[in-house]
């Protein structure tokens, strides 16, 4: 980094929603329990241990501060959010910027895992290291929120996430073991739903209820239990397949109980799906030979290659 640039680099992102919905009981706005994922440490060792059929997807996001021009230039201009963001920052703390900022983005769009957050995190980033700006990541999210609703990504915890508000409502005791996620995109070469659309969806009250008991059992979860939260992560997914349609969903969690997996997780307001495994035990020995044949089998029904992720 030079006096001239800036740079900021964010590798975490989310991969979809343990469970998403109002709960009543919190929050009258939409919330979601999601796993933040973290793209870049231990490649060499999952490419070792891990069947070579699927990659490790290269996701991230990288904004950069130029100090070269005489009036400030944002690329490329289709992140609108980000922009707007940028703007709201300027004049919340009463400050002009001179510069170009261009921001270089690998995470696919509108599929459910947190582009549109990610850009805008990683320009408030800037910001905040260019102009000294007292910007918590509690204050950076609410600011998000204002524009989408947001994905917690600054938030390493698990957490009941009111992504309206842009805030945590609840924390869980339980921690999640760090994980691999075989995960597929369902609408592969197209973009995904407009998830501004998507910040309120119109539950019942038998919906609600669901979401609301969910929460008091993962709430009084102690340790990572994978058949409490496969049960609740599948029904969540049900429940909002009413609103975002994902095709062939029911044949996938029909397969999936025969499958060795720990979890399904989905992006509810995306179109990814994917099947989370204990990232520990892979390293000791290969996913089973039905589970390769069912995941590579699901590659050839979507037209859409398998990717790795990994949840730390």
């Amino acid at each position: 980094m030079t006096k001239r640039n800036i740079n900021y680099i964010l590798n975490y992102t989310h991969f979809g929603e343990i469970i998403q919905g109002v709960f009543s009981s919190v929050s009258k706005n939409r919330c979601a329990i999601s796993m933040p994922i973290y793209i870049g440490r231990g490649k060499k060792s999952v490419k070792k241990n891990f069947d070579d059929n699927f990659k490790l997807a290269n996701i991230k996001c990288h904004v950069e501060y130029k100090k070269n021009s005489k009036n400030l230039k944002f690329a490329p201009k289709k992140y609108k959010k980000s922009l707007k963001l940028l703007n709201i920052i300027l004049l919340k703390y009463k400050k002009k910027l001179k510069g170009n900022i261009q921001i270089k983005n690998k995470i696919p769009i509108s599929k459910g895992l947190g582009s549109s957050t990610v850009n805008m995190v990683g320009v408030a980033k800037i910001l905040k290291l260019k102009l000294n700006l007292k910007l918590s990541n509690d204050e950076i999210l609410k600011l998000c929120s204002q524009i989408e609703p947001t994905d917690p990504i600054l938030k390493k915890d698990i957490t009941l996430f009111s992504t309206i508000e842009g805030k945590v409502k609840k924390k869980f005791k339980f921690k999640f073991p760090k994980l691999v996620i075989f995960g597929f995109d369902t609408k592969p070469g197209t973009i995904g739903i407009n998830t501004i659309k998507m910040g309120q969806p119109k539950y019942n009250k038998s919906e609600i209820s669901f979401f609301n008991k969910s929460i008091k059992k993962l709430l009084s979860l102690k340790y990572y239990d994978k058949n409490t939260i496969n049960l609740i992560s599948k029904e969540s997914l049900k429940i909002n397949q009413k609103h975002v349609p994902k095709k062939y969903l029911n044949y996938l969690l029909n397969i999936e109980k025969k499958m060795s997996n720990d979890f399904i997780i989905g992006a509810h307001s995306g179109t990814m799906l994917g099947f989370a495994y204990d990232y520990n035990k892979l390293l000791k020995t290969k996913i089973n030979k039905f589970d390769l044949m069912v995941l590579n089998r699901i590659s050839r029904l979507y037209k859409a290659p398998i990717k790795k992720y990994i949840y730390v």
